[in-house]
């Protein structure tokens, strides 16, 4: 009895594996942005925690292009933005620890950079609201 027992248990924990698990990343809204060059995109929009407070925005840029990105925000002080670069999870900017919402790099490498806009997570189970404007541009 006790070996049908953790065989049952070892068969439906492959299949819980196997189904996988659902992370926030999964239900992150994505963007894809066409830049128009040194002439900057500007996007308005709001963020409403918990569930819509965070944003990825996909823009392609090519070596050795500047990458200037700027955002304002109604909540300041609870609204940043990263920068994430091709293939990578760490990012080249974290608005949050560098106390910035301006960010300005030449970039060493082509491929689609992300920009991900988010209310911090304190906020954001408040359900802060935030409107924002971000300024994206390449030359």
């Amino acid at each position: 009895m006790l070996r049908k027992f953790a065989k049952t248990i070892l068969i439906g924990c492959a299949l819980l594996g196997a189904a996988g698990v659902a992370t926030a990343e999964d239900s992150i809204p994505v963007y894809a942005i066409a830049l128009r060059g040194a002439e900057p995109v500007v996007l308005k929009g709001r963020l409403q925690g918990p569930e819509k407070s965070t944003k990825d925005f996909i823009v392609g840029v090519k070596q050795g292009e500047t990458l200037t990105v700027s955002m304002k925000a109604s909540k300041a002080n609870s609204t940043y933005f990263n920068i994430l670069p091709p293939h990578d999870a760490t990012a080249l900017f974290v608005g949050e620890m560098q106390g910035a919402n301006e960010w300005r790099q030449r970039l060493d490498v082509s491929g689609n950079y992300t920009i991900r806009i988010y209310i911090n997570r304190a906020a954001a189970r408040k359900g802060v609201k935030s409107d924002y404007t971000l300024k994206i541009s390449a030359s």
